[in-house]
């Protein structure tokens, strides 16, 4: 063969693969936006987000809301964005840096491991999965992990202490990182003449986490929102009470990761999803996971399944780690496939068929199985395109609900819309309902060290729609094929419906959905 033909047709090879996956990553960006513009976001958590930036910017003292809750310092930026933008500048700004890293993964490790990042369900999970800081682990991981490639030092360091401002556990992945650059330092003593920087970068990193974790979870969290942060809460309070007594706990009983995982099937899910959809190569190059190792000591030991769920975006600072380990991983498992008397091009194929299967089987893309059924509501071709019964009900929220922001607003979860955030009081029902509820970052504004008394609200209206999944605040019912499947569940909402009927009478209502005002205001 002409070495000119090869070079061609390895070039035509890079432009076609190169092709589809620009297709995926515009996917990436292009159907949040769409998915909301089908009405088909949700209160938990983009209408939390789009209150709390509201509050952020028009509220005096608004700023404190970047430490309630989470220590989130970015809270300032993507509030303004919100601010300038509405929802759909973040869905996209969300996109962008889920989907843009494809480029610099190519750059640095080639085709292969470009692929698995984009076909990897748990980058869509986050990417559909409303919107959360989360994402941001994404582009700084890479940027972590191009930069010690490139031996740019100060690169590292940069985007690993960023990753310490995205949320306070991250802050704990920013000490991994810094775990990690002390180990390339020791394994490349005496034959890297900048060891020795890495290895004072790499006590820096993990210096700077360790204090950056402890001041947002014991001082700043507690100073805005009366209680501690970080993994103080209900879901690690069994491994003792304080961040000190959870570590101790665990020096002295190092398998309980191990035990955890073993006793709880989701956790072993979790594991085989987040692994398996790549093959397991990942593990062939354990050295480059120990960034992921603080994500999946929580998720191996929470006791509440949202922190061990591959389905929501507790799996950001998963994606990269693995990604890279595979890249690294990958020469290394076909060394093995070749000394096993298997050959490159059937070893690919196998590779390359547990990539697209895994997404095929998982993501929501429109390659994937889960796009064309009606069976998860959130994830079938119906959340992306709107129908007339969804214009009509987005022009009856806009009719119906004042946009005055002293009026309050309780929603479905699967509900969340235009203007309804942009108020004070914006609950998911039934907070609100039956009973006044404290406004979110009260205290920034009044001060409880004067012994002011927090802001309560009730909701002046309330939105419901029987043919969108039910919640009662973050419990959603089994909703399979449009209708709930959990009769438990099912009974517990239409309780909680009639007896807002008893408070609230009917404004709207439109084919199972309904607008309520309350008939006494408080």
């Amino acid at each position: 063969m002409n070495p000119a033909d090869g070079a061609g047709a390895a070039k035509a090879a890079d432009w076609r693969i190169g092709t589809a996956l620009v297709a995926l990553a515009s996917l990436l960006v292009a159907m949040p936006l769409l998915k909301y513009q089908a009405l088909a976001s949700n209160w938990f958590d983009l209408g939390l987000f789009e209150n709390v930036f509201h509050a952020y910017v028009t509220q005096e003292g608004g700023a404190g809301h970047a430490f309630f809750g989470h220590a989130q310092p970015y809270m300032g930026a993507y509030a303004y964005v919100h601010h300038w933008w509405g929802p759909m500048g973040l869905l996209a700004l969300q996109g962008v840096a889920l989907a843009a890293p494809a480029w610099l993964v190519w750059r640095q490790y080639g085709p292969w491991p470009a692929a698995a990042f984009l076909l990897y369900y748990p980058l869509w999970a986050n990417a559909l999965f409303d919107f959360h800081f989360d994402h941001l682990a994404v582009p700084l991981l890479v940027g972590f992990y191009a930069a010690y490639e490139r031996r740019s030092v100060g690169g590292a360091v940069v985007c690993a202490v960023l990753l310490a401002g995205v949320k306070e556990p991250f802050a704990l992945q920013t000490v991994a990182c810094g775990m990690f650059l002390l180990y390339q330092a020791w394994r490349l003593h005496g034959r890297d003449a900048q060891s020795m920087r890495w290895a004072a970068a790499g006590c820096a990193l993990a210096c700077a986490g360790m204090v950056w974790f402890y001041a947002a979870t014991q001082w700043l969290i507690p100073h805005f929102t009366g209680s501690r942060g970080g993994l103080d809460a209900d879901a690690f309070t069994w491994l003792g009470t304080g961040s000190g007594s959870m570590l101790r706990h665990l020096l002295l009983h190092p398998w309980l990761p191990v035990t955890e995982a073993l006793a709880s099937p989701g956790k072993l899910v979790y594991l085989l999803v987040g692994f398996g959809l790549l093959a397991f190569i990942p593990l062939l190059a354990p050295v480059w996971l120990i960034p992921a190792l603080p994500p999946l000591l929580i998720a191996m030991l929470a006791r509440s399944e949202n922190y061990y769920s591959y389905g929501n975006h507790y799996t950001a600072g998963l994606i990269v780690p693995l990604i890279v380990a595979f890249a690294h991983g990958l020469p290394r498992f076909w060394r093995l496939c070749g000394r096993c008397g298997l050959h490159r091009p059937v070893t690919a194929w196998g590779v390359a068929l547990v990539l697209l299967g895994g997404h095929i089987v998982l993501a929501p893309s429109p390659i994937g199985r889960l796009f064309w059924s009606d069976k998860v509501w959130s994830y079938s071709w119906r959340a992306y395109w709107p129908d007339e019964r969804t214009r009509r009900i987005q022009a009856a929220l806009d009719r119906w609900i004042p946009a005055d922001d002293a009026v309050g607003v309780a929603t479905q979860n699967s509900v969340n819309w235009g203007r309804m955030p942009l108020r004070a009081a914006y609950f998911a029902f039934p907070d609100g309902v039956f009973a006044a509820k404290v406004l979110p970052g009260w205290r920034q504004g009044e001060g409880t060290a004067a012994g002011a008394q927090p802001r309560m609200r009730y909701a002046d209206y309330v939105v419901l729609d029987e043919k969108r999944p039910w919640f009662l605040l973050d419990r959603g019912c089994l909703w399979l094929h449009g209708q709930c499947t959990d009769e438990v569940a099912a009974a517990r909402y239409r309780i909680a419906v009639a007896d807002a009927m008893l408070h609230y009478s009917v404004v709207h209502e439109d084919d199972g959905f309904s607008i309520l005002r309350r008939k006494e205001f408080p």
